[in-house]
């Protein structure tokens, strides 16, 4: 679930304040929001050892990362920063002026400068995977097929690259590259993406830590600590 949700994370808060929580979308990223729910199923692909040995550390641990992003394509170029924290179905994410905080049921996306928040369920079962991109590094097995994996450098590192194909229902996603480093235990070095409409998103991990899961409580939001002045908006 990592790296799908590292995506979600990046997408989410790439897109301007007003096009989140008034649910518009953005022209640069209007190919990840109109993107249909993944069904996954059992799908033959290529084994990754490096990949397994990634979701398994993941799947036993709380995950914080920091991240920088550019999102190019011909016309537009959006480049911002962020941090997440990740633990099973539950994420916190801030970056370019957006928090999100989800406790794998409820997902609310806070924006102080504008006084505005959204609630809204999440689905785990059928995710949208690009409507909440902090969803692809840990899913990255259910949306993506291994096509090949080599030896490379990525932000001047020795980087083992994944390259992925979508699978079946992921709409929108021409190909990615996922880059992990080390390799008993490794860890994101990064990931670039392209869209079928050429756009590209080069995600750079800047830094990447796991440990102990914490309680699910600490990643749910308190709406009551929300000033007066805040224009809530309940989806649930």
């Amino acid at each position: 679930m990592v790296w799908t949700s590292i995506i979600a994370a990046v997408l989410t808060t790439a897109v301007g304040t007003e096009n989140v929580l008034a649910g518009e979308d953005s022209p640069v990223l209007y190919t990840l929001w109109s993107v249909p729910e993944v069904h996954t199923g059992s799908v033959s692909q290529q084994s990754s050892g490096i990949l397994d040995k990634f979701i398994a550390g993941l799947a036993s641990s709380s995950a914080a990362f920091d991240y920088e992003y550019v999102l190019d394509n011909a016309k537009v170029k959006m480049t911002g920063s962020g941090n997440v924290i990740l633990q099973d179905n539950s994420f916190i994410m801030k970056g370019d002026g957006l928090e999100v905080y989800c406790d794998g049921s409820v997902k609310w996306t806070i924006d102080r400068n504008a006084s505005e928040a959204v609630a809204e369920s999440f689905d785990r079962e059928h995710p949208d995977y690009l409507a909440n991109p902090a969803l692809i590094v840990g899913d990255v097995s259910r949306v993506f097929s291994v096509v090949s994996e080599k030896s490379s450098s990525f932000g001047g590192k020795s980087v083992t690259a994944l390259h992925l194909a979508p699978l079946p229902g992921l709409k929108g996603i021409s190909s990615a590259v996922l880059y992990l480093s080390g390799t008993e235990s490794p860890v994101p070095a990064g990931l670039e993406m392209k869209m079928d409409d050429d756009i590209i998103l080069t995600l750079t991990v800047t830094s990447f830590s796991l440990s102990s899961k914490t309680d699910l409580s600490s990643f749910a939001f308190n709406e009551k600590t929300l000033s007066s002045d805040f224009i809530i908006t309940d989806l649930r």
